[in-house]
């Protein structure tokens, strides 16, 4: 697996560029009013979902991907699957962390891979959110503490994408740039941690070793 992600590093790197130039540009759909703002988030959903899945598999099937048309054609089948994840969970783990706090981190611990499963493992929705958990089983706090640590360096990067993107003003020339920032840094390790995290624990455990 981690060789497979060594070799598709710049087809990793030509994917994130791309889906943030188009993620930048869907801030523009914005000015059209409500209209424009809802396709606008749309859009959004839809890029996020297939730049997940396509930089997840990147980062987790083994061999070389050769073009991003040859991983479009491997993460395709999968989108409306990613898109109901990524909305399922995103709610759920808001819910839990706006009443109770507790329920949400736990959530986001045991569903922290459910979309590197469905990617690699070609699992429908009901199966990835049942593989998550059983891959994290016996690992629950080491799980919990990267997924917080990611957070925190998720947290820096965007803290410095908005002191990045106010030098542009408040206008749309800033939200642009803001967005695009956001795709090159936040989401990529949003994407690729959990990705990273899948592969570790898949990995079948090492022996002891014998004694002399």
């Amino acid at each position: 697996m981690k060789e497979g992600a060594e070799q598709n590093r710049s087809v990793l790197i030509r994917v994130t560029l791309l889906f943030a130039v188009l993620q930048a540009a869907s801030v523009a759909l914005e000015v059209g009013g409500t209209a424009g703002f809802a396709f606008s988030f749309g859009l959004s959903v839809l890029l996020g979902a297939a730049y997940g899945g396509m930089a997840t598999a990147l980062v987790c099937l083994p061999g070389p991907v050769e073009s991003t048309g040859q991983l479009w054609t491997l993460v395709r089948p999968l989108l409306a699957r990613l898109i109901w994840a990524s909305l399922l969970i995103a709610a759920a783990i808001l819910l839990g962390l706006a009443f109770l706090i507790v329920p949400g981190l736990i959530l986001l611990t045991i569903w922290s891979v459910v979309i590197p499963a469905i990617v690699t493992e070609n699992l429908s929705l009901v199966d990835g959110l049942r593989r998550s958990p059983e891959l994290v089983r016996g690992n629950g706090w080491r799980v919990f503490a990267f997924m917080m640590l990611l957070g925190i360096a998720g947290a820096i990067l965007l803290l410095l994408t908005l002191a990045l993107s106010a030098t542009l003003g408040e206008g749309i020339l800033a939200g642009i740039a803001f967005q695009f920032l956001i795709a090159c840094l936040f989401t990529p390790l949003a994407t690729i941690g959990p990705a990273a995290l899948y592969n570790q624990l898949i990995m079948p455990p090492e022996d002891p070793p014998a004694e002399a």
